[in-house]
């Protein structure tokens, strides 16, 4: 199960964890080159409550993730290699995600990585590229693993207004059936309020804005996104301000900061009630000098005894 880094957990859809209960599954962290790396370790402890998690970068050919990951599918599921050793078969995988979270771009990865071999699985940087389940794409020969490219599956319902927009921002929907323009504004607030102005000096902007119609007659200036006339291609700026903050141009970042705080919160609170809920241990009484006293005067009228009778 593919989710992105920067979305850890508004960009997971439970429905994968229910449906595959009774199966070994792997939770691939995807496009850790777009996350803050000074989140990754406490997001991945975080997703790794329950289930097996690995980071992934995609684009780098050589990453180590990419090791680790078929290391976990082979120590998950080694009785099935086991048993399916020496058959033409081997062991089949099924990837799936949201739309557009690079389950494509992972499969072709893993290809490239551990069977030198050209990308199969095909790519795109808008969500649907993908729309039926293909045959099996091989991924590794030693052990012969094979895995399934799924399309995109959306959450049923979204309820939460953030929920939403953060899943248009990282491109699991198409730009146009939200409004670029709305999405922009919607990055534009979410930069200020996590107080990362990088866009400021990308496009030598005057200061932070929260005003996105101005911020994109700007950078519109700034691109040369003028029409005749002058007018500013406002659509094509917020493009442009969009896949900037899609590819980490305008740096790091991770969308789900409160949602980890929220999530460690609460594991605090389960470890706190699970210590108070702890039985108290039985202390042991410590022999006052008393005591003590008392066992010597009985050892020595024991030897006394011991004495006189031999």
């Amino acid at each position: 199960s593919l989710t992105p880094l920067h979305v850890p957990f508004t960009g997971r859809n439970h429905n994968f964890e229910v449906l595959f209960v009774d199966k070994p599954c792997v939770l691939v962290l995807n496009k850790a080159d777009l996350a803050d790396p000074q989140l990754n370790k406490r997001i991945r402890e975080q997703s790794s409550l329950g289930q097996h998690c690995v980071l992934v970068n995609s684009s780098q050919q050589h990453a180590v993730s990419l090791k680790e990951f078929l290391s976990t599918i082979k120590r998950l599921c080694a009785a099935q290699l086991d048993l399916n050793k020496n058959r033409e078969r081997g062991l089949r995988c099924l990837v799936v995600g949201l739309p557009n979270v690079g389950k494509s771009s992972f499969i072709n990865a893993l290809r490239r990585k551990f069977l030198k071999k050209a990308n199969c699985a095909p790519t795109g940087a808008k969500p649907g590229v993908t729309r039926h389940i293909p045959t099996h794409i091989n991924i590794s020969d030693n052990p012969r693993i094979a895995v399934f490219d799924s399309p995109g599956i959306m959450l049923p319902k979204i309820e939460d207004l953030h929920v939403g927009m953060k899943l248009a921002l990282v491109g699991t929907m198409r730009d146009e059936l939200v409004g670029e323009e709305y999405i922009a504004d919607y990055l534009l607030y979410t930069l200020n309020r996590m107080q990362r102005y990088g866009y400021v000096t990308h496009y030598a902007l005057d200061g932070p804005c929260d005003e996105i119609e101005s911020t994109l007659i700007k950078i519109g200036r700034h691109i040369g996104a003028v029409q005749k006339g002058g007018v500013v291609n406002t659509n094509e700026a917020a493009r442009r301000f969009l896949r900037d903050f899609r590819q980490g141009t305008l740096g790091l970042m991770t969308l789900d900061h409160e949602e980890l705080l929220m999530l460690e919160q609460q594991q605090q609170q389960r470890q706190e009630e699970q210590q108070q809920q702890k039985p108290a241990q039985p202390q042991q009484k410590r022999a006052s000098s008393s005591d003590t006293a008392a066992d010597a005067e009985w050892r020595r009228k024991l030897l006394f005894a011991e004495e006189k009778e031999s």
